[in-house]
């Protein structure tokens, strides 16, 4: 009888230890994907331009991060729509609205650092948002 209960102490020992490992293991991987995360949203947050997109790459630790720009407010690039016919013709170029002028526009940027953990993939994302330039 008290052979069985050692077992049984035994083994619950082992499975707490067991699980005291995973979880540090999974809070040092979280830990070092929101590090990575926050070091690079401050190098888009505090670039000079931004542009929308997608890109992607690995940090020196080789985990892997996904930057998402996309422009939420503000005038996005008009494009030139072709005359169709019975509608007045286009503005003559020199009558035109200028291009190349640039207005406020508001950008997201979600940073994404990805990381495996026991087989499983696991994400770390923060959302924030900037003032940039869009062109009208």
């Amino acid at each position: 009888m008290a052979l069985a209960l050692l077992g049984l102490g035994l083994a619950a020992v082992f499975q707490v230890v067991t699980m005291q490992g995973r979880a540090q293991a999974q809070a040092r991987l979280h830990l070092e994907a929101l590090r990575q995360a926050q070091n690079l949203m401050d190098q888009w947050l505090e670039a000079p331009q931004v542009r929308a997109g997608s890109f992607k790459g690995a940090g020196p630790s080789g985990m892997a991060w996904r930057v998402t720009v996309r422009q939420v407010a503000g005038e996005a690039p008009k494009a030139a729509r072709p005359a169709t016919p019975g509608s007045p013709q286009q503005p003559a170029a020199s009558s035109a609205r200028p291009t190349s002028r640039r207005r406020p526009a508001l950008y997201e940027v979600a940073v994404c650092c990805s990381y495996q953990l026991m087989g499983r993939d696991k994400r770390v994302c923060l959302v924030s948002q900037r003032v940039g330039e869009g062109e009208i």
